[in-house]
């Protein structure tokens, strides 16, 4: 969204434990997104901006289904395996009532696994993870790999 846009959202999750050790996480976030007035854009003809214009961003949504399995094993090591499902989708952006036509959509991909080392003087874990777009209309299809190192402090 561009600067000055304001919106309002609510977020909804829920894990449904299956085993001690699987669970099954749910997740939503949607988000409105007000009229805004501002400064938009060039003008490519005269190369000068576009002022004073009446931009609506649309909506976002976010649904998310995260299959999760975790292996305790001696030593406080935890490896976990998860799956999430994303599909994520965008409404037009209306600039003075003219709709953009550049709602979008996309199915993705994302599974990783991570090392939890918990007995170490500071706790770290390590996350290895992957994510590519399965499919989609109008959106940014990237290939990522991550890998995420978090440090917990011990009190």
């Amino acid at each position: 969204m561009g600067p000055g846009a304001w919106g309002l959202g609510a977020r909804f999750a829920y894990d449904y434990l299956v085993t001690p050790d699987f669970y099954i996480n749910v997740y939503n976030q949607t988000s409105v997104f007000l009229e805004t007035n501002q400064d938009y854009g060039v003008d490519t003809s005269t190369l000068t901006a576009i002022s004073d214009v009446d931009v609506k961003y649309g909506t976002e949504a976010i649904f998310e289904v995260e299959p999760n399995y975790t292996i305790s094993s001696g030593n406080g090591i935890r490896t976990s395996f998860a799956l999430p499902l994303t599909y994520t989708m965008t409404g037009e952006t209306e600039i003075d009532g003219n709709g953009g036509n550049d709602e979008s959509w996309d199915l993705a991909v994302s599974p990783f696994v991570s090392v939890f080392f918990t007995q170490w003087a500071l706790p770290m874990e390590f996350q290895l993870g992957y994510s590519t777009a399965l499919s989609g209309e109008s959106a940014k299809a990237g290939n990522t790999v991550s890998l995420q190192v978090k440090n917990y402090l011990r009190f």
